[in-house]
């Protein structure tokens, strides 16, 4: 029910309030032979009252009409909402106020009226469909396809169901994150009011076609994916529940303590990686020649690419991985505890692949929201893409590769996010302002048993004011590492960061980077770092920039050597695409990524009609 204002009544009131004010000045005049001056003065106030009143009526009839159009208007939607929800019947409709003013602003006409438009819309959303993002568009689809297509009921709920998908078009840039890496996460909603009178427009003017084709992507992978995914669904559409089989996986495992390596024990107490500058060094060194694997010219604190060798030497003769860090497991060996490790046969369940032609929903799934990953990716023709599970960075220039590269990417407990950005500066010598995060849960257990530890890594404690700390002024066995007062920053040339660090817009701060540490770029997996991506060839990547920036060879050499921290605007335009693709077609070929943040874990699909996506999508 319309609520009823009392403004048009009260303002009436006022009006008569405003007359009985202007007799009174006539009224309570007691001599009637006042000097002139007084009389036109008073000629003059109930003029401009009088004019006021005026101005106050015509005001108020505005708003009365104002008013009653407003309620005209509210009681013409209500009654178009119940005439749209009549004409589709027992059918839901996501948006049925807009839907139905959209129809009676077109004295309800049909507006799919062009079947090249209709049908590339329904093959994208049959697409979304199989890709599990949304729960409630494998039921709208099946209600389109129980309904006369040639009745308005069927042009209503296409409507509807593209203002869903018009949403999802505008809004997965920014949102792939959160849709495209949780099953059911997306939530519809109503375009904008600006979207919606340009999707009209286009559809009144004949371009529906062009305008339900631009709201998809033009990146070949994407196409591609989208055909393969159109092939591989059963004509007949009776697609496999995802089963699973138990098989024997051989997996390492810690072992009974047992005689290791000979040769003291090496006394190692931290984790070691290539590049690092530490006193472990030494006692790394010492105890990789008492066992053989180092010539004696070899010294120092550095780990050097000859003690790289070495250390990878000794990890293969004694089966550990061969990725030159120093972890858990070499120590172990190093130090004469126990052979850390053993293989055992396990017997694991895993997604059962079909047999001859059948195809899971497992297949299907993996294409189906690879492809909507990918769909967010313009042509690789400009901008610095990186594949997180593939760990290669690829620069594009002109639709030309300049560069590729070898890159290290988040951990599985902290993920590289994906993102869009773009470079803004290239910082040579950079300090490194170490994460709250790492710093609570990596540093500060660290420095509670050692202290010497944050000097020998370079680091320098800062209060709020900026001013360095002590760190032997601190009583580290009361600190708690949740609530460590002070931050930490690690001078240049010996942070973490390396050489470079190429920074861009993030709201998760997330960058690209150099890293002392090149040895771990020869490892299979690189998902090693706390999320930020570092870059194998950054020499390379900051060469072509710096000199885009006016900078020669000569000018780097010498601020590089100087190790003082200088920065460089990055000139040409360079977008950074840090995306999550493990499934794609490219030229007829299927290929493949593993999961490494486990994102492809198939939903539950069963509500879906295979046959009514087959329907469409083919």
């Amino acid at each position: 029910m319309l609520k009823k204002t009392p403004s048009f009544k009260l303002a009436q009131l006022a009006v008569l309030s405003s007359a009985l004010y202007i007799s009174n000045i006539w009224a309570n005049e007691p001599n009637a032979n006042a000097p002139f001056e007084v009389m036109s003065e008073k000629v003059e106030v109930a003029q401009s009252l009088t004019e006021e009143v005026g101005e106050n009526i015509a005001q108020l009839e505005a708003e009365y009409r104002a008013e009653e159009e407003r309620k005209a208007e509210l009681a013409r939607l209500e009654a178009a909402v119940l005439k749209i929800q009549e004409i589709v019947g027992q059918n839901e409709l996501q948006f049925k106020p807009a839907v139905a003013k959209i129809y009676l602003d077109n004295d309800y006409q049909k507006l799919w009226t062009d079947a090249s438009a209709e049908k590339q819309f329904l093959r994208e959303y049959a697409a979304i469909v199989v890709s599990g993002i949304s729960r409630k568009a494998p039921k709208i689809l099946e209600e389109i396809s129980r309904t006369d297509p040639n009745s308005l009921a069927y042009d209503v709920l296409l409507t509807d169901a593209f203002l869903d998908y018009m949403y999802y078009s505008h809004n997965i840039l920014k949102s792939a994150q959160q849709w495209l890496y949780t099953a059911n996460a997306y939530r519809a909603k109503l375009p904008s009011e600006v979207q919606i009178a340009e999707w009209l427009a286009a559809f009144k003017s004949g371009e529906a076609f062009q305008f339900v084709k631009n709201l998809s992507s033009n990146n070949p992978l994407y196409l591609q994916t989208l055909e393969r995914l159109a092939q591989m669904l059963p004509k007949d559409g009776k697609v496999q529940p995802v089963q699973y089989e138990e098989v024997e996986v051989v997996e390492t495992v810690p072992a009974k303590s047992q005689p290791v390596s000979k040769g003291p024990s090496a006394g190692l107490t931290t984790t070691l990686y290539p590049g690092d500058v530490s006193q472990e060094v030494i006692l790394l060194i010492r105890a990789l020649k008492q066992r053989g694997y180092l010539k004696n010219h070899i010294d120092g604190q550095y780990y050097s690419e000859g003690v790289l060798a070495a250390v990878k030497d000794f990890q293969t003769k004694n089966g550990l991985a061969a990725d030159g860090v120093v972890g858990a497991n070499t120590r172990a060996l190093l130090n004469g505890e126990s052979r850390p490790q053993q293989k055992v046969t396990k017997v694991k369940k895993v997604v059962k692949t079909p047999q001859g032609d059948k195809v899971s929903t497992a297949q299907l799934y993996k294409l189906a929201i690879n492809a909507q990953r990918l769909r967010v990716i313009p042509d690789f023709n400009d901008g610095i893409f990186v594949n997180i599970p593939s760990y290669q960075l690829q620069y594009y220039r002109d639709g030309n590769l300049v560069l590729q590269s070898r890159v290290i990417v988040g951990k599985d407990a902290r993920r590289t996010p994906v993102m869009y950005s773009e470079l803004s500066n290239v910082v040579v010598n950079p300090p490194w302002n170490t994460p709250a995060r790492l710093v609570n849960e990596d540093i500060i257990p660290r420095a509670r048993k050692d202290p010497s530890y944050l000097e020998r890594r370079g680091y320098t404690i800062l209060d709020k004011q900026g001013r360095a700390i002590n760190p032997n002024s601190l009583d580290w066995s009361k600190i708690d590492p949740k609530k460590f007062p002070y931050r930490l920053r690690q001078r240049p040339g010996d942070s973490a960061l390396g050489n470079y660090k190429f920074n861009m817009p993030s709201s998760d701060a997330i960058f690209l980077h150099d890293t002392p540490s090149r040895g771990l770029f020869n490892q299979k997996n690189r998902a090693l770092s706390s999320g930020c991506v570092r870059v194998e060839k950054s020499d390379e990547l900051a060469t072509i920039l710096l000199k885009e920036a006016g900078w020669s060879d000569s000018r780097k050499k010498n601020v590089l050597a100087s190790k003082k921290t200088t920065s460089a605007p990055v000139k040409s335009h360079n977008p950074v695409y840090l995306y999550y693709v493990t499934a794609w077609v490219d030229n007829g070929t299927l290929h493949t990524l593993p999961d490494i943040y486990k994102y492809d874990v198939t939903p539950n699909l069963s509500h879906i009609n295979w046959q009514t996506v087959n329907k469409y999508l083919l």
